[in-house]
């Protein structure tokens, strides 16, 4: 909290409370308040996100000579490319499901890059109450890796971005490391335990992709546990 107060695009997720001992008192996260400033919810903490609208002019225009790939869990690896169209069009590389449909990905608003959504999520076609398809399941998937990648202001530093964990060492390090940053993420990211091998830096949940390389401080494959133990520190 003391971490994003003051600053001129986090700071406003901050609530100091009314009691003078007690302050600050908690904080939201930019998901939480890019979702209140959707909704227009009064008396909330809202976060506008328009520091990202630069980066993601930048992101777009860079992919319009270069190539971004991405390898999913189980619907094999794609090859990215802006067209003429301003629209990111992902063509499968491999074998893994032969004669797909390329995935389209309009140029999405910096409110889509933080909560996931919109251009990035919510225009994949065949969405419910239509039967799903993995084509449809594919789409999600590049577009939470892209929100993913967009939180932790990699896309112009990683041309190549994966799903699955346990993830390179030196593909973790670059998360938070160029501008702009999610400071809420970076900051939560830093001051949490570690989850190795996953999260190795500091596990913790920090936006709704978070899961793209298993940044969370769940241990997912637990799956059968017998007990548990709490330990509370000192205070």
């Amino acid at each position: 909290m003391d971490g994003l107060t003051g600053d001129p695009s986090f700071g406003s997720l901050v609530i100091q409370g009314t009691n003078p001992k007690v302050k600050p008192l908690r904080a939201i996260s930019a998901d939480n308040g890019v979702t209140n400033l959707i909704n227009k919810v009064p008396n909330v903490p809202t976060f506008d996100p328009v520091l990202y609208t630069s980066y993601i002019a930048a992101v777009w225009q860079a992919y319009t000579t270069e190539t971004l790939t991405i390898v999913t869990s189980a619907f094999g690896t794609y090859a990215g490319t802006v067209n003429a169209q301003n629209q990111m069009v992902f063509r499968q590389t491999d074998s893994t499901r032969p004669n797909q449909e390329p995935i389209t990905v309009n140029h999405p608003a910096p409110t889509d890059v933080i909560i996931g959504n919109g251009a990035l999520i919510g225009d994949c076609p065949g969405a419910p109450p239509n039967p799903i398809t993995d084509n449809y399941l594919a789409c999600r998937e590049i577009g939470s890796i892209l929100s993913a990648a967009f939180n932790r202001s990699t896309l112009l530093v990683q041309s190549t971005l994966v799903r699955n964990p346990p993830c390179a060492m030196s593909y973790l390090a670059q998360f938070y490391q160029n501008k702009p940053v999610n400071l809420y993420a970076s900051l939560i990211h830093a001051n949490a335990l570690p989850n190795p091998p996953f999260a190795p830096l500091g596990g913790t949940y920090a936006f709704g992709f978070d899961d793209n390389c298993n940044q969370s401080s769940l241990i997912s494959d637990l799956r059968n546990p017998s007990a548990m133990s709490i330990t509370v520190d000192p205070l």
